[in-house]
């Protein structure tokens, strides 16, 4: 795959990273605080962003609380049900995850005792672009293949 497969505007942001990234000893990069809200759309602002990771978290708390307690009841009724998932559609493809487990087998680090938890949540919010397809598939193509010619 060439880079000629993946779209302008992302190359045009991959430059302007590039400029800012600097990768120092054992491979460890970094970049300056504040480039994400210095490399924002025009017309999006730090506060639009905020605003929105507010309502995201808020959301997400409130869609933990309500399938968390649907899903308890759903699965005090029918014992066979492991667990009980929920998928919020959000702008575009994007999508919020919410789980209830009704246990959930873990080690405790202090005394390496095992721990179940009952009713365990699980959360996350997913970007389209952070799973292997579309633009980023592109990318993970390109770079394979740069790879395998630098590396391999």
């Amino acid at each position: 795959m060439s880079t000629t497969d993946i779209k302008e505007d992302t190359k045009e942001l991959a430059k302007q990273l590039k400029g800012l990234i600097k990768i120092g000893e054992n491979g460890v990069a970094t970049i300056k605080e504040g480039t994400y809200v210095d490399m924002l759309p025009e017309g999006i602002t730090e506060d639009d962003v905020k605003k929105l990771q507010t309502y995201n978290s808020n959301l997400v708390a409130a869609g933990a609380l309500a399938i968390g307690e649907m899903g308890i009841d759903y699965m005090k009724k029918h014992k066979d049900v492991a667990q009980v998932e929920l998928s919020i559609p959000m702008v575009g493809k994007d999508t919020m995850g919410l789980s209830i487990k009704r246990t959930k087998n873990s080690i405790n680090p202090q005394t390496k005792e095992p721990i179940t938890t009952y009713g365990a949540i699980n959360a996350s919010i997913n970007t389209y672009s952070t799973k292997p397809r579309g633009e980023l598939s592109r990318v993970k193509d390109h770079l394979a293949e740069l790879a395998m010619k630098s590396l391999g």
